[in-house]
């Protein structure tokens, strides 16, 4: 299957709208990261965290032209260095044709798991969100679970994204 090679121009355009027709943009530009345009996706009512997008656009303005690289999306904290706060839905997206809904359909999925973000009942601090990676029943499912000393041995709260 073919790469898609893309601009800069074109990865913004793909990024979220508030609605059909509409120019009113739901991601933020954080400029050059790493070396590859980034941006973020902020959770509205849960201001503390946002969905990093790494875009592969290198400062040129332009994606890679071979595989190499690929599209990165994760729940951040909005604290300095940008924390990761849980697991990512998948390890990257694919620059072949179809990326732009596959990058949307990731987005969607991360974002409904940040407004799933509750503050632990022991520590008082947002627990973490994951996505349960081991084969078995709950294979690919949700979960909050946090890691302060009481928070480490309860069960993680799953819960349902679809």
């Amino acid at each position: 299957m073919p790469i898609d090679t893309f601009s800069r121009e074109q990865f913004e355009a793909a990024l979220p709208i508030a609605r059909e027709g509409s120019n009113m943009r739901l991601w933020k530009p954080l400029g050059l990261l790493h070396g590859e345009y980034s941006y973020i996706v902020p959770i509205v009512g849960k201001p503390r965290f946002g969905v990093m997008v790494r875009s592969s656009v290198r400062s040129n303005g332009w994606s890679a032209e071979t595989g190499g690289d690929s599209i990165r999306c994760w729940i951040v904290a909005h604290e300095p260095g940008f924390p990761a706060w849980g697991s990512k839905i998948s390890k990257y997206i694919t620059r072949t044709p179809g990326w732009q809904k596959r990058l949307i359909d990731t987005l969607k999925k991360l974002y409904k798991m940040a407004l799933a973000i509750e503050d632990c009942p022991h520590c008082k601090q947002p627990m973490k969100v994951f996505k349960v990676k081991k084969e078995g029943p709950n294979h690919g499912r949700v979960f909050i679970k946090c890691h302060c000393v009481l928070g480490r041995d309860e069960a993680p709260k799953f819960m349902e994204i679809s």
